[in-house]
């Protein structure tokens, strides 16, 4: 009987991941149980997403008794991470971290007594759950195989709040396998982590092959972007440069969040040529359909810092061409036949000016290059040839 837990942020609740349904749905065929535990907001219940559930093991130790029976370990680690990383954080907020330590203590209890012995453990991202999983194989399980994914915000602290990654040498320690989403990131995860002794490798995301959007048609050009309003993303940015364009262009934007209101604002302020639309927040699969029903010119990405954006794999699935920036794991998706790949190192006019020449040159309206960008894409991110490689690196490193 093969087991695999999965880790999440909130999947299989929430708005976010998901882009790990289709991974999940190749993973199911391949294990007998499938566990998916979602962080959520304080304590998470483990989902049975296939397979039964057996007892479970006796009750959670009190707090008190947990403490008495692991202070060394407690202590150990928090020596271990003040002398590896030499961060003023823990003389400033020495009972944020403790608390930190006593949740993941409690938490990695909680996962022996309900955790089939022999499952796989497999974190979608390399936050939040590793000091919960690195402690559950510390304490109880020194043989368990663990991998995580590793996305942007996991892998390259600019783009963390907090500049610092908590317990993250200690956690290197336990950790077997780190799978990245783009090249970019195994190769400053190896720059950054230089003692890390794990494996390191690439497995892209998946996708499965997708239907051709429509050919656009009309007298106005159709840009569409997608992302959650935040200030990593600059859609501020997005709309300078959109700014610029002469031409008749309609921008179409799929996503909400804590900046929603501003980027109304920096959509007001667009010259008459450029109508606009903040869609707000739609499901992912009425996103896709909106691709099969509507004509798309092109599917834009302003962010500073990424991985490999999964909404841009997406809208290439469905041969629309894609501008984005030459930055992180962006230039391993966007080829020189696939659109625009704009330069971080010139001025927004000068980045309109590129898109406006792709836009005049009616290549986004051009079948046979759209169809190149769908084959590219549906190659590159094929769902069974990257699930196949995950499912192999999650089990045999």
């Amino acid at each position: 009987m093969k087991s695999i837990t999965i880790f999440t942020e909130s999947y299989p609740s929430g708005k976010g991941e998901t882009f790990l349904k289709e991974e999940l749905e190749h993973l199911e065929k391949r294990f007998d149980t499938v566990l998916i535990i979602p962080m959520g907001i304080g304590d998470a219940d483990i989902i049975w997403h296939k397979g039964t559930r057996p007892e479970v093991k006796s009750g959670n130790t009190r707090i008190r008794t947990l403490l008495r029976k692991n202070w060394k370990l407690m202590l150990k680690i928090m020596k271990y991470e003040w002398r590896a990383s030499h961060n003023t954080k823990y003389i400033f907020k020495p009972v944020h971290f403790f608390k930190m330590l006593v949740f993941s203590l409690k938490k990695s209890e909680q996962l022996h007594n309900e955790i089939p012995e022999s499952s796989y453990l497999y974190s979608y991202w390399y936050a939040n759950w590793a000091l919960s999983i690195s402690m559950l194989k510390n304490i109880y399980r020194p043989k368990a195989k663990w991998a995580t994914r590793m996305h942007g915000y996991d892998v390259d602290v600019q783009q963390t709040s907090t500049g610092y990654y908590p317990f993250r040498k200690w956690n290197n320690q336990y950790l077997n396998t780190a799978i990245f989403i783009s090249e970019y990131g195994r190769k400053l995860f190896k720059k950054d982590n230089v003692d890390f002794t794990g494996n390191l490798e690439l497995a892209y995301l998946g996708i499965d092959e997708r239907r051709m959007a429509p050919m656009p048609k009309g007298s106005a050009f159709i840009i569409v972007s997608c992302s959650s309003v935040l200030p990593v993303k600059r859609l501020d940015k997005m709309a300078s440069i959109l700014g610029y364009l002469s031409r008749r262009v309609l921008w179409l934007h799929f996503g909400d969040g804590p900046g929603f209101n501003l980027l109304l604002k920096h959509m007001a302020k667009l010259p008459d040529n450029i109508g606009f639309e903040a869609k707000g927040y739609v499901k992912n699969e009425d996103l896709l359909q909106y691709y099969l029903d509507n004509e798309v010119d092109l599917f834009i990405n302003s962010s500073k810092l990424e991985g490999v954006p999964f909404s841009m794999i997406e809208a290439g699935a469905h041969g629309i061409p894609l501008a984005g920036f030459n930055i992180c794991g962006i230039p391993e998706l966007i080829s020189k036949n696939m659109g625009v790949l704009m330069d971080e190192k010139i001025s927004n006019k000068e980045n309109a000016d590129k898109l406006e020449s792709f836009l005049i040159s009616q290549l986004s309206r051009d079948r046979n290059y759209r169809e190149n960008i769908r084959k590219e894409v549906v190659n590159k991110f094929a769902a069974k040839q990257n699930y196949n490689k995950l499912e192999k690196l999650i089990i045999e490193n």
